[in-house]
């Protein structure tokens, strides 16, 4: 003989219940992913536009005269930041090197500014850009002994 137990209205079980509690928590999860990822993206750029801003800076102090510097700066910061596999749709380099004109056994440093537009479209949802502006900055202080042209 086979009992057949009726189940009453508090002893119903969990049937379901694990699906509802993973419709819940799974955009919540989506969520923190994409935003774990830009951020994990926005910093390891920005960590390389500051080398890049002080690879420039440390070209340009080793020029000898003003306009050199400049395009030595703009120049390694393009080159450093191929390196480092950074593609920015406008890349921005701007040189401080006014230390030029200072006369020669007085000390001066070179300043590099690098502005860098990250695309984070790929993992664009609301609350997230789709662009970042990352920006890296450094200085290079210039040999107090070289010939310095303005």
């Amino acid at each position: 003989m086979r009992w057949v137990r009726r189940l009453r209205p508090d002893e119903r079980g969990d049937a379901g219940g694990h699906a509802l509690e993973l419709m819940v928590i799974a955009p919540v999860l989506l969520v923190f992913v994409c935003l774990l990822a830009a951020f994990g993206r926005f910093s390891s750029t920005s960590s390389k536009v500051d080398a890049a801003a002080a690879s420039a800076a440390r070209a340009a102090s080793q020029q000898h005269d003003q306009v050199a510097a400049v395009q030595a700066a703009a120049d390694q910061a393009r080159a450093a930041m191929a390196e480092a596999g950074l593609s920015c749709a406008p890349l921005d380099v701007i040189t401080d090197a006014s230390a030029f004109a200072l006369p020669v056994g007085e000390p001066g440093s070179v300043v590099v500014e690098i502005r860098c537009t990250l695309d984070l479209s790929d993992v664009a949802m609301p609350g997230i850009p789709g662009t970042a502006q990352v920006t890296g900055r450094a200085a290079s202080p210039m040999d107090i002994y070289q010939e310095r042209l303005p």
